[in-house]
């Protein structure tokens, strides 16, 4: 069999039945109807990838430990390889092991225990193994030594890697993976939160008329100090330009006091801080802007931005520093504006440039163009149709062979 007789393509061949509660195959007559089984901690962590394989015609099964047994993948070695081996129990008396066509798997434990059992096996990476505080250097040391190699024996003997930013895809190249095996695939997003924010006509003078509001976010595990100052400095700045300018914070209850402090030294009391969820919700849907700053940076990878991807969902203008956090949420751009981070004056000026309302209106419509392309469940499933494709010709013309026609989609890139 030559590889161009197994391309997607041919996939339209196979006959299939729109199943109940299922996309219609008409709308993917490429994607073929997988049986992936999914092996992860909890079915809440994969629920929207579950969900959008399901709304394009496949079949995910999913095992997961016992209720209340599932362990993250930091603690010691021997809970580690206590996870392990009872992974590799699991996915032996797994009834759907018998008829999947291959292995997702969604954690370490269960990735190590996959490659050991099945042979075709696509890991999903969330973050790289992390040391545990609290304990001696040398031990940490040993114990990083001991798991970043069996983390990238599972990694190596995967058909595919599948990670959720360019980031951490860098990151997984530096360490020896080749590129045509890790695919970039953002998390999906339910329609209906796609869509959650109806991008409605500007009227004309709104900043003038219902005044203009900012939102943005203070959090304890970031920098939020200098934050404030910069995003105050820049409020202050705009608000000669920008009449009835308003500032509401989302911050984190333990800051108040020190932020209230903070905030009496910049004398106009424009800025209000919340702490309920409900209130943030709703001035978040109700605000002519977000503006995005730092997130909290994991020690091993930059992950998204919440308030960027919030701010996309809502179809609001999202105004956001130029930082990997925010980039992972937009790559290329679309659906908002970068400014320098630490540069006021440059923040303030991109605020009163959106002042305008058809800007404003023309970067919440592309920033939901953007997640209907990238996160909605039928696009998603497009890449995971992609990647199962990739790992099935690996498996097909051997286990470290590499097929003459690749079928790494050009979204992995995005």
């Amino acid at each position: 069999m030559t590889p161009r007789s197994i391309a997607p393509a041919a996939a339209s061949d196979i006959s299939l039945t729109p199943q109940a509660g299922r996309g219609s195959r008409a709308e993917h007559p490429r994607l073929r109807p997988w049986k992936p089984l999914h092996a992860c901690n909890g079915y809440e962590s994969i629920r929207a990838v579950l969900e959008a394989q399901s709304f394009s015609g496949m079949f995910p099964e999913m095992v997961a430990p016992p209720h209340g047994r599932a362990r993250p993948d930091k603690g010691s070695l021997w809970q580690t390889w206590v996870s392990v081996n009872r992974w590799r129990r699991l996915l032996r008396e797994c009834p759907a092991a018998a008829s999947c066509e291959l292995v997702h798997a969604h954690c370490f434990a269960a990735g190590m225990a996959a490659v050991r059992t099945f042979p075709t096996v696509v890991y999903e990476l969330e973050q790289f193994i992390e040391e545990p505080g609290g304990r001696a250097a040398a031990t940490r040391r040993t114990r990083r030594r001991i798991l970043r190699a069996a983390e990238w024996f599972a990694l190596s003997r995967s058909a595919a890697i599948v990670v959720r930013s360019e980031s951490l895809r860098r990151q997984l190249l530096r360490r020896g993976a080749a590129a045509e095996h890790v695919f970039v695939i953002p998390r999906p997003l339910p329609l209906a939160e796609i869509e959650g924010g109806r991008i409605l006509p500007f009227r004309k003078g709104e900043p003038g008329d219902r005044g203009f509001t900012i939102f943005s976010t203070l959090n304890v595990a970031s920098e939020w100090q200098p934050w404030l100052r910069e995003l105050l400095t820049a409020a202050q700045a705009a608000s000669f330009e920008i009449p009835r300018l308003a500032l509401h914070l989302e911050i984190d209850r333990v800051l108040h006091v020190e932020a209230s402090r903070l905030l009496s030294q910049f004398g106009p009391q424009f800025a209000v801080l919340l702490e309920d969820e409900a209130a943030s919700a709703q001035a978040i849907s109700g605000c002519s802007l977000v503006v995005a700053g730092a997130a909290r940076q994991s020690a091993v990878t930059a992950a998204e931005n919440p308030l960027a991807l919030a701010a996309l969902c809502a179809a609001k203008p999202l105004l956001a520093a130029d930082l990997e956090c925010n980039r992972n949420v937009s790559a290329n751009g679309s659906g908002c504006l970068w400014f320098n981070p630490g540069d006021a004056a440059d923040l303030g000026r991109r605020i009163v440039f959106l002042a305008a309302a058809a800007f404003r209106h023309a970067l919440a419509a592309s920033g939901t163009r953007y997640l209907r392309e990238t996160r909605s469940p039928a696009r998603v499933a497009e890449q995971y149709d992609a990647v199962y494709w990739h790992a099935l010709c690996r498996r097909r013309f051997g286990k470290w062979q590499t097929p003459t026609v690749s079928w790494q989609p050009s979204v992995a890139f995005i």
